[in-house]
């Protein structure tokens, strides 16, 4: 009987794993302008990439993605590699390596801090600016505030669960991310960007797991 809840919980998580893996489907399938994180990944390595009539909204990306920063507000989408191998690691009761949190680390504050670039940019340049628009500035304030609550819940993860820190922080930086770019291209979200949203509500119950622990 004293196993029951053990058993419960692992079982608990390895639901959690199977349903994040929509994290990495989302890797690959339309996010804004027909465009996957996967696809968007040319505009940002080179922003002098010849236009062509296949993004009828190159322009508006472009002016997005200039600058290393902006970049790497994009690699909030590819954490949930990383977010599932550590929960692959939690499930087989093996813990990451210091030296993998430390990678999950690493990655997932350069996440946080492309997101922030680009919630300043945002605001710098206003709510509209040549066809770039945001449902309304409470948009990036909530963007913003996601974004501090996960360093926020990194830090009580860390004073409480040390090994904990590093998955809390590539959950919190996902959902900072997808909120951040769903910020940016309100009007302009594909249908398939659910499965980003749906891994959020995923990523965000494991969150609360992990903090709660």
């Amino acid at each position: 009987m004293t196993h029951e809840p053990h058993r419960a919980d692992r079982r608990i998580e390895w639901v959690i794993l199977v349903l994040g893996l929509a994290g990495v489907v989302a890797i690959f399938v339309p996010f804004a302008y027909d465009t996957s994180p996967w696809g968007a990944v040319p505009w940002f390595v080179n922003p002098l990439v010849i236009r062509s009539e296949q993004y009828p909204a190159d322009s508006i990306i472009a002016s997005v993605a200039t600058g290393a920063l902006r970049l790497a507000g994009l690699l909030s989408f590819f954490l949930a590699p990383l977010v599932s191998l550590a929960q692959l690691s939690r499930c087989l009761a093996r813990p990451c390596s210091i030296r993998a949190r430390r990678v999950h680390t690493v990655a997932a504050l350069i996440a946080v801090a492309g997101c922030l670039a680009i919630l300043v940019v945002c605001v710098k340049e206003g709510v509209s600016q040549q066809g770039l628009r945001m449902g309304s500035e409470v948009a990036v304030f909530i963007a913003s505030a996601i974004i501090v609550g996960v360093l926020v819940l990194w830090r009580r993860a860390s004073k409480r669960h040390a090994e904990n820190s590093a998955e809390c922080l590539l959950m919190g930086a996902y959902i900072g991310g997808v909120a951040t770019w769903a910020a940016a291209f309100a009007y302009y979200l594909e249908p398939t960007a659910v499965v980003a949203g749906f891994t959020c509500v995923v990523y965000a119950v494991s969150l609360w797991r992990r903090v709660r622990a």
